[in-house]
């Protein structure tokens, strides 16, 4: 998979999660106070919270169908452990999944950035782009290249006894 496709995926996944998270509870917060609210502005917050909360899931599940098959498995555990971790946070503490699921969503987006080259099918990404005419491009390649230095040894001793030869010229004398 596009590296840069996945890390915007998991940025915009993140960003999505958290404001469904946000808006649903500034919505809750607005039924409570509905004697003061106007109606349109609750719906208009409650259809916000579906938009992002849509946004996320579709997100999520486009990058599972990404995914090689054992690492679908490891991501359904990781979903599962994470609500497990959030329920029982927040059966100790009241509303702390609010911030215990955000923080371990961000690290699942974490790990799968870190790790795409593993968990993705190579060319499964590429067949999506080429059908709905989508062009991302990848990070540019960084290219190493070796300089290959040349050593010149040139000792001391070599150089007394190198026999010189001197050739003498020779001039023709002519007179005019």
């Amino acid at each position: 998979m596009n590296k840069r496709a996945n890390l915007y995926l998991n940025i915009f996944g993140a960003i999505s999660f958290i404001l469904t998270i946000v808006i649903i509870t500034f919505s809750l917060r607005l039924e409570t106070l509905s004697y003061h609210t106007p109606y349109y502005l609750r719906m208009l917050v409650t259809l916000l919270g579906f938009i992002c909360g849509i946004i996320f899931i579709s997100i999520e599940s486009f990058l599972f169908i990404l995914m090689k098959n054992k690492y679908r498995l490891i991501e359904i555990g990781y979903i599962l452990i994470e609500i497990l971790i959030a329920g029982l946070i927040s059966s100790k503490v009241p509303f702390t999944f609010l911030i215990v699921l955000p923080i371990l969503n961000i690290g699942r987006n974490l790990l799968r950035v870190s790790l795409v080259d593993k968990l993705y099918i190579p060319k499964e990404f590429n067949r999506y782009c080429k059908m709905f005419g989508i062009k991302i491009k990848d990070f540019p390649k960084k290219r190493t290249t070796t300089v290959k230095k040349k050593v010149i040894d040139i000792s001391v001793t070599d150089t007394y006894n190198k026999k010189t030869t001197t050739k003498k010229k020779t001039a023709s004398a002519t007179s005019m």
